[in-house]
């Protein structure tokens, strides 16, 4: 779908590069399923810092506080929120719901940018720190 197409439902242009719009993605559910797949992107990196069950993960989430992971949690919360209503939405097929799931799901990306980019900064900054990370290796045999 192009910027002109874009601008028809409404959408601002810079949708298109937010969720990675492409020409042949041409109906509403085609949008709103590039939606949900970066919300659900996002949501499994932030799921990871809540609940962290891998090496990675383990010493990625060691370096946010508590203050950070509340923030990490509402973000979360957030992604899924519209994760469960694509979800529902993708059941229903109503085509005036899925332009209004677009449309709050951009409004929504605009507003947890800065955090996001907080928080991904952290994440790989992690990556160039020696704070020491207790970890438990299992059975690599």
């Amino acid at each position: 779908m192009d910027k002109k197409e874009l601008l028809k439902l409404g959408l601002p242009e810079d949708f298109g590069i937010y969720f990675e719009i492409e020409d042949d993605d041409k109906t509403i559910l085609d949008l709103s399923k590039k939606v949900h797949d970066k919300l659900n992107h996002f949501s499994h990196i932030l799921e990871d810092i809540l609940n962290p069950e891998h090496l990675r993960s383990l010493h990625e989430s060691s370096m946010f506080n508590e203050e950070d992971k509340k923030i990490v949690l509402r973000l979360y919360r957030h992604m899924q929120y519209h994760s469960r209503e694509f979800n529902l939405l993708e059941i229903k097929k109503n085509e005036d719901e899925l332009k209004e799931f677009i449309k709050n799901s951009y409004d929504g990306w605009k507003k947890i940018i800065p955090d996001l980019k907080e928080i991904t900064t952290k994440l790989k900054n992690s990556w160039n720190t020696d704070k020491k990370t207790k970890l438990e290796l299992g059975y690599f045999g």
